[in-house]
């Protein structure tokens, strides 16, 4: 879920009165149905927001999830371009299967 969306939940939120963090982790099914025009999505990501807030996450859960994703691509892109031990030596060592097995059978 996009942030403005997120914000939109909070807002939804915050007219059912669920204002603090404490009221937010405490609230049930039944209340979340009593919220008007809860669609499931939204939820679904109440759910989520329960999870960041008991694991002091809040912000992070706000950040929009493309910024996420976009994060995640970097990140696997990066570990995309180290080789692994196994098909180039003079590389970084950085171990898969095959190269653990040369490493047992070689004695190392």
């Amino acid at each position: 879920m996009q942030t403005p969306k997120k914000i939109k939940l909070l807002m939804k939120l915050f007219d059912a009165k669920l204002t603090d963090e404490k009221t937010i982790l405490n609230a049930d099914f039944k209340k979340i149905l009593d919220i008007p025009e809860m669609t499931i999505p939204e939820m679904k990501e109440f759910v989520t927001l329960q999870t960041a807030i008991k694991e002091n996450k809040l912000i992070s859960w706000l950040v929009d999830d493309n910024q996420q994703e976009t994060r995640l691509t970097y990140e696997r892109n990066i570990l995309k371009k180290r080789t692994c031990a196994c098909k180039k030596r003079n590389t970084r060592p950085i171990f898969c299967e095959q190269s653990a097995g040369q490493n047992r059978e070689q004695g190392q």
